[in-house]
């Protein structure tokens, strides 16, 4: 995951100096060719048959593995919370361009303040994995989740480049502590159920609320006024964070978990 947030957050830093200093087409051409020459080292040194060195495991058919699924509750609240940060990281993409054009900054300290985001949880992915390892990770979740839901909360009274910046960062640093957590009990799961479906259900969490969110803000930006879609998405964050203040085991797993049947 530290890849996928650096390149996310390595974007908009890019583009920025690219379109101020190059022209507003750069940064397109940039995506096309980093793309092109990203599928080029995939044919190169990705191999196509992997070895296998183990045992075929025998999973469930994916019909079986989305009811089990649908009856884990703690993979429902892990999934909700997924989508839940998406939305919120995809609306800041979206709005914080929007808060820094009117401080009249240039396009290479806009994308600055955008990238401070993804790259402070790219940066920090080591080191809030291992912390996962040895903390309950119930308590990560929640802390990455009330610090993102706080910072958002009170993005709307940031009025400098600097406290824009530092709320990117705080969010990004709240974000970190969750997301390799969530991906360790989504992993858990994967075990029994496979961990390419599970996986692909907890990466479509993220991809839906990316493009739920700047949707949604878009709407309530029209609607509402600039600052009801910040306490909407806080909202909505603290309530996706509310089921890990327990550290009880959600029992639903033990019962529906096929190595169990």
């Amino acid at each position: 995951q530290g890849a996928l947030f650096l390149g996310i957050g390595t974007g908009p830093l890019l583009s920025g100096f690219l379109a101020e200093k190059v022209a507003m087409e750069a940064p397109f051409f940039s995506m096309t060719i980093l793309t092109l020459l990203s599928i080029v080292l995939v044919f190169i040194f990705l191999p196509g048959n992997l070895s296998r060195n183990r045992e075929e495991t025998v999973l469930p058919p994916t019909r079986l593995v989305v009811k089990y699924l649908l009856a884990d509750h703690e993979m429902l609240v892990v999934f909700f919370f997924q989508f839940c940060s998406a939305m919120c990281r995809g609306s800041l993409v979206m709005m914080i361009p929007i808060l820094a054009s009117g401080m009249e900054l240039s396009l290479s300290r806009i994308g600055i303040i955008v990238s401070l985001n993804s790259l402070s949880t790219g940066i920090l992915q080591r080191f809030s994995g291992r912390l996962a390892d040895r903390v309950h990770k119930y308590w990560l979740i929640l802390a990455g989740g009330l610090l993102s839901a706080v910072t958002l909360l009170g993005l709307p009274s940031m009025k400098t480049p600097l406290s824009l910046a530092l709320a990117s960062i705080a969010f990004g640093i709240g974000h970190a502590f969750a997301s390799p957590s969530l991906a360790a009990i989504a992993a858990e799961r994967g075990k029994s159920l496979g961990a390419g479906r599970v996986m692909g259900f907890f990466n479509i969490a993220f991809s839906i609320g990316m493009t739920a969110g700047p949707v949604l803000v878009g709407f309530l930006l029209e609607k509402a006024g600039e600052s009801i879609p910040f306490y909407f998405l806080s909202l909505m964050l603290f309530f996706a964070s509310f089921p890990f203040f327990s550290h009880r085991r959600f029992e639903a797993f033990e019962s529906v978990n096929p190595e169990r049947k």
